[in-house]
């Protein structure tokens, strides 16, 4: 399993080493440590890995290891000004982005690999603090409430896929050349690997192991109603 300290180094050896640490290996002994690349790493490891998750997410292709589902319970009890809308929710605080709006039952019970989920109408507002999901459907078991899919803020670096943590190295790489004394034109370079071949890479895998129950099996019928002919 990865760890936090893990990414960082192979990040930092995509810019050619942290410098003159004191073990002399280019690399940080932890990311907790008190030099000043260890924690220059700590800093920008969050946001780093949130703008990661997010862009997959808004590409329609997230990380398997960044989604989860969430009945967003009682409605909220002070909404904001909502337009036409009829619900609003508040949103879960890990969340990044909401994928989609869909039954609750599809999750639970899904009928044959060939179902496709309903997807929901909706909309995401930030009122002060807090994420708020704006709906005109009520889609849990009980229908009282909105169940959704989303992509979260995934911190344990232990289950992230090769892609995640090569993603991840790759844009913080980039952040971190300014620390270690690199050129500008060195993190042109990890930008540019990070969003032609980490982005690209990551939604062709993420999207060829994506939920099978949405997948639409191939029919050879040609149109006709009836069953094919068996031999």
């Amino acid at each position: 399993m990865a760890t936090e300290t893990e990414v960082c180094n192979i990040a930092l050896g995509k810019i050619g080493g942290a410098g003159d640490q004191e073990s002399g290996t280019g690399l940080i002994a932890s990311i907790n440590g008190s030099d000043r690349i260890s924690a220059r790493c700590k800093a920008l490891f969050p946001r780093v890995r949130r703008r990661v998750i997010g862009d997959l997410a808004k590409e329609r292709a997230p990380f398997n290891e960044t989604l989860k589902y969430a009945d967003l319970g009682a409605e909220n009890a002070d909404p904001p000004k909502i337009g036409g809308w009829t619900f609003a929710f508040n949103l879960p605080a890990d969340l990044i982005f909401a994928m989609r709006q869909i039954d609750e039952e599809f999750v639970t019970s899904p009928l044959s690999i060939t179902q496709r989920p309903t997807e929901y109408r909706f909309s995401e507002i930030v009122d002060g603090t807090t994420k708020i999901l704006l709906t005109n459907d009520l889609t849990n078991e009980a229908g009282d409430s909105a169940f959704i899919q989303y992509s979260f803020d995934q911190t344990n670096v232990g289950v992230w896929s090769e892609d995640l943590i090569d993603a991840v190295a790759t844009l913080l790489g980039a952040e971190l050349v300014p620390t270690v004394g690199a050129v500008d034109e060195r993190r042109q370079e990890i930008l540019a690997e990070y969003t032609t071949v980490n982005i690209p890479k990551a939604k062709a895998s993420n999207r060829s192991v994506g939920n099978n129950f949405a997948h639409q099996n191939t029919s050879y019928k040609g149109g006709r109603n009836e069953s094919l002919p068996t031999v």
